[in-house]
């Protein structure tokens, strides 16, 4: 998933957690048909908006972009760790360290 569907999704998260488009819109100091843009923007949502978002609903900073629970993959997640611990072994440290 890239970044511009994944900022709807969160986008998407953050209504139903305010409970509205109103209520977000209010909580961020915008107005109602800037978030029902925002939802269909081609170039998804700019990051100074992003920051707005994440503070207004007390998540972390970076939370629009981050990836959600269905783009991780296990299989995936498992190679990397693989390969972070073998070079780190190369290098004579160790990652769990």
């Amino acid at each position: 998933m890239t970044r511009v569907p994944r900022q709807r999704k969160r986008l998407q998260q953050l209504i139903d957690e305010a409970g509205s488009q109103e209520a977000l819109a209010d909580r961020v100091g915008s107005a109602a048909s800037y978030i029902s843009q925002l939802l269909t923007a081609r170039n998804g949502i700019h990051r100074n908006f992003c920051v707005r978002l994440e503070r207004a609903m007390k998540k972390p900073d970076g939370w629009m972009d981050q990836w959600l629970p269905e783009e991780t993959d296990p299989d995936i997640l498992r190679t990397m760790f693989e390969q972070v611990l073998s070079a780190s072994k190369q290098d004579g440290s160790s990652a769990t360290e």
